[in-house]
């Protein structure tokens, strides 16, 4: 299988050498870069516990502490009312 060889059909489909390196080069890159931005969504997002889930199942949420104030003033108010 030689798809350089001239006159091939999957040079024909492309346009040409020179089309075909082109949109070889943008895949390629547009690859990358999806790749890229995944790892850092995983390394910004929390990567201990992304791997953690990834290799177990089990993903920790973890209250914030805006959550934890409002959860205790709805124990209070629920205390005294």
């Amino acid at each position: 299988f030689n798809a350089t060889a001239p006159g091939h059909l999957l040079l024909g489909l492309f346009g040409g050498r020179q089309s075909a390196r082109t949109l070889h080069f943008l895949s390629g890159s547009a690859i990358v870069l999806f790749i890229f931005i995944h790892v850092a969504l995983v390394i910004w997002t929390g990567l201990f516990n992304n791997l953690r889930s990834m290799v177990t199942g089990w993903f920790a949420i973890r209250p914030s502490a805006t959550s934890r104030m409002i959860e205790a003033l709805e124990r209070s108010y629920d205390d005294t009312h």
